[in-house]
Order: structure tokens, then C-alpha cells, then sequence
């Protein structure tokens, strides 16, 4: 799936579970209602701090809206990850 496609239909279905509207979003990033529009119809992709933006927003990892992964969760499992290593790395 292409990766307009696969981010217009995660940041539409997070806006439908929470029951905001467009300009709802729009206001808490700043940006024209029109703007979300043309994310939402994947016409076209955030910059990275805007990408950065909705993930803090919706509480999700950045991975999540761009369909790396299908856990929205994913940032404190990785942070646990890399601690565990971290240990490992220090005992041997």
C-alpha cells in the first residue's frame, strides 16, 4: 500500500475514535483545515515536525501512522528494548 494511502487512513480513523473534527486538528497543529484535509485524502505527507506533532497528539509512534507497525505503541516497548541492552551490554 502506498504510504500516502496507508497515513491518510491512520490519522482519519485516530480523528473518528477520538470524535473531532477536521478543524479540531487543525487547531492543536497549527494548520489550515484544508491542510488536513490533503492529509487525510493522502494528497499529501507532513513535514517531520507536523508527522512528530500528530504522533505526540494521538499518543502513537511515528512508526504506527506510517505503517511500519500495526501496535500504536510501539516507542515505550523499543525505550524498554534498548535499556534492557543497555544492562546487557554493561554485565558483559
Amino acid at each position: 500500500m502506498e504510504l500516502n494511502k496507508i497515513f491518510s487512513s491512520k490519522i482519519s480513523e485516530l480523528r473518528a475514535k477520538r470524535n473531532l473534527k477536521a478543524k479540531d486538528v487543525a487547531k492543536i497543529l497549527g494548520v489550515s483545515i484544508a491542510q488536513i484535509s490533503l492529509y487525510e485524502s493522502g494528497k499529501s505527507l507532513p513535514s517531520v515536525e507536523r508527522l512528530y506533532q500528530l504522533a505526540e497528539y494521538y499518543d502513537v509512534s511515528i512508526d504506527y501512522l506510517l505503517g511500519r507497525t500495526h501496535i500504536p505503541d510501539l516507542a515505550p516497548k523499543v525505550e524498554c528494548l534498548m535499556e534492557k541492552k543497555d544492562i546487557n551490554q554493561k554485565i558483559t
